[in-house]
């Protein structure tokens, strides 16, 4: 289920739950004017004040429960991207460390890998997209692994050979935890219990307003907006590839670039 409220866009959710909230009010409202039977009406909406403000609190707890549990991955990931910018940079330092045979084949593997890794990056959110990254990243790794395995065993006491090991496991360990990253969403009973105490909220606001039509509809409307914008807000961050705030993959695409620097020198010193 999560993976299904992750698919949908976040605008289509700010929508719904706009919709879906005034609609709780308009309803709560409804239903105070057909209880409207005389002087029981101000004791009983004063009784529901008292119950909309414990229902609040617990919407405000929700809230902000859920915001930080958005903002704790959406911080992670923007680590996770520049640990994995700075691995993958030290990784093309040591590719010079190899027999220079070998470096043109590794320079293309790792090209390929960080382009991977920078597609995963925009579009890891969806599903289909995140298993078909992460096999393609795995095939890739496993011939980095191979290419590095075959220089070892030509060398094995060799340093140079020891230190590109290292920063290839570094970089493929740091793969399996932008995976799980993308894997760790919040989960979909957090999600609909916010949004069923938001609809509770709002109905209790509708039912116990007193005020004029056209105040209560600006009113409800307002705090509509307020809770959907907070609730947009958390979907956002809890998909930072897309939407209003978003983590940047601009130093992927540095290394990604260098890449491709160097697979063009490397082709050309072939052809001299």
């Amino acid at each position: 289920m999560e993976q299904w409220m992750s698919s949908v866009s976040q605008w289509t959710w700010w929508l719904f739950f706009m919709v879906a909230l005034q609609a709780s009010a308009s309803v709560g409202h409804h239903l105070a004017r057909l209880q409207a039977d005389g002087s029981g009406l101000r004791d009983g909406r004063s009784e529901v004040s008292s119950i909309q403000t414990t229902v609040l609190g617990l919407l405000a707890l929700l809230l902000g429960f859920t915001f930080a549990m958005a903002g704790q991955r959406f911080e992670e990931r923007k680590l996770l991207i520049r640990d994995e910018a700075n691995g993958l940079g030290t990784l093309s330092l040591r590719i010079q460390l190899l027999p220079e045979e070998r470096r043109p084949r590794v320079t293309q593997l790792l090209l390929h890998y960080t382009e991977t890794g920078l597609a995963l990056q925009r579009e890891g959110f969806d599903p289909d997209h995140l298993r078909a990254h992460h096999a393609h990243a795995g095939q890739l790794q496993a011939q980095l692994w191979a290419e590095a395995m075959a220089v070892a065993t030509v060398n094995p006491e060799s340093e140079t050979v020891s230190l590109f090991v290292s920063a290839l496991n570094q970089v493929i360990d740091l793969h399996g935890m932008q995976i799980a990253a993308f894997q760790n969403r919040i989960p979909a009973a957090v999600s609909v219990l916010l949004f069923v105490v938001s609809l509770v909220a709002l109905g209790l606001a509708g039912y116990a307003s007193s005020l004029p039509r056209k105040q209560r509809v600006v009113l409800m409307f307002l705090l509509s907006f307020l809770f959907s914008s907070v609730m947009l807000l958390t979907i956002d961050l809890h998909r930072p590839s897309r939407g209003l705030v978003t983590v940047s993959v601009r130093s992927l695409e540095e290394v990604r670039d260098s890449l491709q620097q160097a697979a063009k020198m490397s082709e050309l010193e072939r052809r001299l």
